[in-house]
């Protein structure tokens, strides 16, 4: 069972930091996970929303993000500055928040890890599509969430076409809570779950062999659990 610090190792750290990413590294998770957007410079940030103080991180100078962020006590890292942080420590799960900047992220990454230490993720099929014609060697994951039609809909025909543009299945947990992860009709595909923070829950994620791995927020905590199952 691989656990993966969603999005470093968080609290006290802010998450997507390399304060975080150096607490995950101290704790030994198999894999960490970081979010990456573009600002309007063409600079790689890595950062989960798509603002920060009511900022949109597309319509903003990367040097204007910085500061908005320093001004609220925290570092936004670049994605080489997160990458040359990381290198030849663990193995990377770096998930793709908007479409249009595949071939700057794959360049950039590719520059410090190996195809076979990384994986690219994305709720975004369009971006697997593109990078899997740009390098067919790069593991690619498809991230599906839990509230909404389109949820529902995109693990749909994920069932039906079997997923030709990725190899992972990166399910909401609660996908797992509700049975469904049984009723796949694949075995080709690795499935992990995400927003895994119960440890009662993850107890039982760790006991089922049909399922990879998992990412949380709890790093410290589901890492002690592995080690007494």
């Amino acid at each position: 069972m691989l656990i993966t610090a969603h999005r470093g190792a968080q609290n006290p750290a802010v998450e997507n930091t390399l304060d975080a990413f150096l607490k995950a590294v101290e704790l030994g998770p198999d894999q960490i996970e970081f979010d990456v957007r573009r600002s309007k410079d063409g600079v790689l940030a890595v950062i989960h929303n798509n603002n920060l103080a009511g900022v949109k991180i597309q319509e903003s100078d990367f040097a204007q993000l910085k500061n908005l962020a320093e001004s609220q006590g925290f570092h936004v890292p670049t994605l080489e500055e997160t990458l040359r942080l990381l290198a030849g420590k663990n193995f990377l799960e770096i998930e793709l928040k908007e479409t249009g900047y595949e071939q700057q992220v794959l360049d950039t990454v590719l520059k410090f890890f190996r195809p076979k230490d990384f994986r690219i993720i994305s709720f975004n099929q369009a971006s697997l599509k593109t990078i899997r014609k740009i390098n067919f060697n790069i593991e690619l994951g498809l991230v599906i969430g839990r509230s909404n039609f389109e949820d529902y809909k995109k693990l749909a025909l994920a069932v039906l076409r079997r997923g030709k543009d990725y190899d992972v299945l990166n399910l909401h947990y609660r996908w797992w809570r509700c049975g469904l992860v049984n009723l796949l009709p694949f075995r080709s595909k690795k499935v992990f779950l995400w927003a895994v923070d119960d440890e009662s829950t993850a107890k039982k994620i760790m006991r089922d062999e049909k399922i990879a791995g998992f990412s949380t927020n709890r790093l410290a905590a589901m890492l002690t659990l592995k080690k007494t199952l």
